[in-house]
């Protein structure tokens, strides 16, 4: 305290004390502050009326400028689609190669964002898994991926990186340019579907876990034979799911450790928070619904 604010005064996060403009990142506070007040920002407003640090909000009007308008309470996220405008936006028909979490994901989040089963195709090597998927989507699932294939704009190889190159044996013969393909099996590169797929436009892509709930971030690398038309189809796809970024396949083994696996050390965080909040006399249930909220 003493060292932040001047004074051993006990005073709490958010008085006036903290914004002063002698104190230590005065300016990166108000900075933080202006953006939590933005309508559009998913924490949302104060009570009515109060900002951060005591202050009015709306205020009363200054000479010259109208009065402004007070907006309270929680505000929805952002819609996790890739940024494409409404008069462009695209719905390629799918293909996904690979019912397990990460196909399962992208079916739902497709679904989801507007695409029918008749758009859509998908294809499990295991029967169980098949049934499985096909019982919890409503959507059809097939054994061949061949079949699931057939005329689809876009093909999601979806498969674990071990299991790409039997994949391949089996469509290699079935996909042809224009059909564009996704890979989203981690860490193999966009020359080993080039070699097997002569002309086809190849995209990779690493996306991560929070797909899941449709608040995944994937980034996407063009292959040679990729124009900005095979780069926004697979942008429409894979933004059912999240955020979409490109940038060159020299740093997706970077976002593979940053963003996809970083999940993992934020589950890490989150539960050495819950045994935290345990130990200091918290129920289970409580610590999990605190922590949750907290690294939502």
């Amino acid at each position: 305290r003493e060292g932040h604010h001047g004074t051993g005064e006990d005073r709490g996060l958010g008085t006036e004390a903290v914004l002063r403009d002698s104190a230590p990142d005065a300016s990166r506070v108000r900075r933080a502050l202006q953006a939590i007040r933005r309508p559009d920002h998913s924490r949302g407003l104060q009570r009515p009326g109060r900002g951060h640090g005591g202050r009015d909000v709306a205020g009363p009007p200054r000479r010259g400028r109208p009065a402004r308008t007070v907006v309270t309470g929680r505000f929805p996220p952002r819609p996790c689609t890739h940024p494409v405008p409404e008069q462009t936006r695209i719905r390629p028909t799918v293909a996904i190669l690979g019912a397990g979490a990460m196909g399962e994901a992208l079916l739902r989040g497709l679904r989801s964002a507007g695409w029918t089963t008749d758009e859509i195709s998908v294809a499990a090597r295991r029967p169980e898994r098949a049934a499985a998927v096909e019982a919890a989507t409503g959507q059809p699932v097939v054994l061949d991926p061949v079949e699931a294939v057939g005329d689809r704009e876009v093909v999601v190889v979806a498969t674990k990186p071990r299991d790409v190159t039997a994949l391949l044996d089996q469509v290699e013969k079935a996909i042809r340019p224009p059909q564009i393909v996704v890979s989203v099996a981690a860490g193999v590169p966009i020359r080993v579907f080039e070699e097997r797929l002569p002309g086809v436009a190849v995209i990779r892509a690493m996306p991560n876990t929070p797909a899941l709930v449709g608040e995944g971030v994937t980034g996407i690398a063009a292959g040679t034979h990729a124009d900005d038309d095979a780069i926004e189809a697979a942008s429409a796809v894979l933004g059912a799911v999240g955020v979409v970024r490109r940038m060159e396949e020299s740093n997706l083994d970077a976002v593979t450790a940053v963003s996809g696996t970083g999940p993992a050390y934020v589950f890490l965080l989150a539960e050495a928070l819950t045994e935290a909040a345990i130990r200091e006399g918290i129920p289970r249930d409580v610590a999990e619904v605190l922590v949750h909220q907290t690294v939502r």
